[in-house]
């Protein structure tokens, strides 16, 4: 066969090379491979200078077409932002998102939203989406994923320049609007002791991150309190690893049973306001009072307060405060403007309804 007929086939072959056959190539993920050939800057990444010429040896080598949209896109401000989110529902990831469609609307941009699934992850293809659409900066609602807290956070700063965090990633050189749990614990304390001697925490598991933070500021309120260290501070994690405990009537009849009673707990704040709502049933079901007998409190502010009787007391994670923060702190990026800080730290606020006592009826006796 002649070289003139052979060459058609060849270059056939090479239109077919794909951005994953680079990245196999290269030993690199495939959102890896598309920030180094599509992106105009090529620092958004950090493979290092001698794997980005690599990258893009190989694309020249196999011949390899880049998607012309997603190109075009990066060279120019696409006004998108990508939002990364657990894809388990959940009343406050609803409020966040309705939240931040909102805000990121007042700054001219509009929102790219990609869930991602703890059972079935495949962070690279939903990465590879941001960037094909040539969304300008990211932010990350949720970054919780079993046993590898840092995963989504390093995979996301990798791929991105701009990346603004809910929570602390728990990596260094981030930005992030978290919550000051260490003040929610004190304020937990705090709130509970004004009822009687003897406040309880009721956590998810003590690998969760706002769980041993939280119980840290219980811890440091209760020693503040208790100079000599008459009993030792009370509070309970569901689980003592990673597995997510089913919670239902049943369980807070046990942990009613197991701990709250034995314990003679005068208040139990409860690690989210759907689990301290089946506390409080249980606690009234075995004839206590709420909150005569016991003042019960939960975290999140959500609806289902105002639905229970007696009325729920919460702390209010500020949802709304912090989304605006983060979506400032984004927009300034996006304008390659430093912000003023790259941590912004919020603190919680307490919403006393009928299940805790008003600030200053001490219960101390």
């Amino acid at each position: 066969m002649s070289p003139e007929k052979s060459s058609p086939t060849s270059n056939h072959e090479k239109a077919r090379v794909t951005l994953a056959d680079i990245a196999k190539r290269a030993g690199v993920s495939k959102s890896a491979a598309s920030v180094v050939l599509h992106s105009p800057k090529k620092s958004t990444i950090r493979v290092g200078k001698a794997k980005a010429e690599e990258i893009k040896a190989l694309a020249k080598e196999l011949g390899y077409i880049p998607n012309q949209a997603a190109r075009q896109l990066s060279l120019q401000r696409s006004k998108m932002w990508g939002v990364f989110c657990d894809a388990e529902p959940s009343e406050l990831n609803a409020l966040r998102l309705a939240i931040l469609h909102k805000a990121a609307r007042d700054k001219g941009y509009r929102l790219i939203v990609e869930y991602y699934d703890r059972n079935r992850p495949d962070l690279d293809s939903l990465m590879e989406v941001f960037h094909n659409l040539g969304v300008e900066g990211v932010i990350c609602l949720q970054h919780y994923y079993p046993n590898q807290h840092t995963l989504i956070p390093r995979q996301l700063t990798e791929h991105f320049k701009r990346v603004v965090f809910i929570e602390h990633p728990e990596i260094a050189e981030s930005c992030f609007c978290g919550m000051d749990y260490i003040k929610m614990g004190k304020l937990v304390y705090q709130t509970l002791r004004q009822h009687g001697p003897h406040p309880g925490l009721l956590l998810k598991n003590l690998l969760w991150y706002a769980g041993p933070i939280i119980a840290k500021g219980f811890t440091e309120a209760w020693k503040a309190d208790h100079p000599e260290g008459e009993y030792p501070p009370i509070w309970l994690a569901e689980a003592s690893g990673e597995a997510e405990v089913p919670f239902d009537i049943t369980t807070a009849q046990r942990a009613r049973d197991s701990w709250i009673l034995p314990n003679q707990l005068t208040g139990v704040a409860v690690w989210n306001d759907e689990r301290a709502t089946l506390v409080l049933n249980a606690l009234q079901e075995s004839g206590l009072q709420v909150p005569q007998d016991i003042a019960v409190l939960g975290i999140g502010n959500a609806r289902i307060c105002n639905l229970v009787r007696p009325m729920l007391s919460s702390i209010d994670l500020q949802v709304e405060h912090m989304i605006n923060a983060s979506v400032e702190m984004l927009f300034q990026l996006c304008q390659d403007e430093q912000p003023p800080s790259t941590e912004y730290w919020v603190e919680p606020l307490l919403q006393l309804r009928q299940s805790c006592p008003a600030q200053g009826n001490d219960g101390r006796g």
